[in-house]
């Protein structure tokens, strides 16, 4: 049976339905922006936690931003541990491999700097610690608690610029892939290690397949 409404969030017009491919129940969901028409589609492991509709939406016009803008720059708010007003920062990527990436943060009139720890995940981390000690976090996918590149194919495919929102209890899926360097509404900056921490509790719960 296939449900169609209009999210009273967004204005975005969304189909959804319940399909089995496999043996696996899925939940196939069809979200319609109603300005430019354009579509885009994801799907959930039935039974699941219902997607955060607005956070989907968000993710796709932050997307739609991404793509005016130079591949290798992005705007970032930094938020400060104790509390205050957040900091505007830009993010620049430069890399020259594989695992030979460099991430440059200015803000303020200052530069923290990481270099060649990895793949683009990995070097964000360095740089996160880096900015940790200044009491500060970045408020974007890739220091979100829940955000984790769960996949090696993932990190070999994408080297490390995109990332799975993880649920515990539940296998990560494509609907859930974010990249690490956009922002939303359900981001929640943690440390490095929190974020770890979450990780290998979520490794911990998922189901065996």
């Amino acid at each position: 049976m296939k449900e169609t409404f209009v999210d009273p969030a967004t204005g975005w017009i969304v189909a959804r339905q319940t399909v089995t491919r496999c043996g696996v129940e899925l939940i196939e969901e069809t979200v319609t922006d109603p300005q430019t028409g354009e579509v885009h589609q994801g799907g959930l492991r039935s039974p699941s936690i219902p997607r955060d509709l607005g956070a989907w939406v968000q993710g796709i016009i932050s997307q739609r931003e991404r793509n005016e803008r130079p591949r290798n720059e992005w705007p970032l708010k930094l938020v400060r541990i104790g509390g205050g007003k957040a900091v505007e920062a830009v993010l620049l990527l430069h890399s020259r491999g594989q695992y030979s990436h460099q991430l440059v943060l200015k803000y303020l009139g200052q530069e923290v700097v990481a270099s060649d720890c990895g793949d683009v995940f990995d070097t964000f981390c360095a740089l996160r610690e880096k900015l940790e000690a200044e009491g500060l976090r970045p408020h974007c996918y890739g220091a979100s608690r829940d955000v984790f590149p769960a996949s090696g194919m993932l990190r070999d495919c994408l080297g490390g610029e995109a990332a799975y929102r993880l649920i515990i209890g539940e296998p990560s899926v494509r609907g859930q892939l974010v990249d690490i360097f956009d922002t939303g509404p359900d981001v929640d900056p943690a440390s490095v290690a929190e974020q770890r921490e979450y990780w290998e509790r979520w490794r911990a719960s998922k189901p065996r397949l």
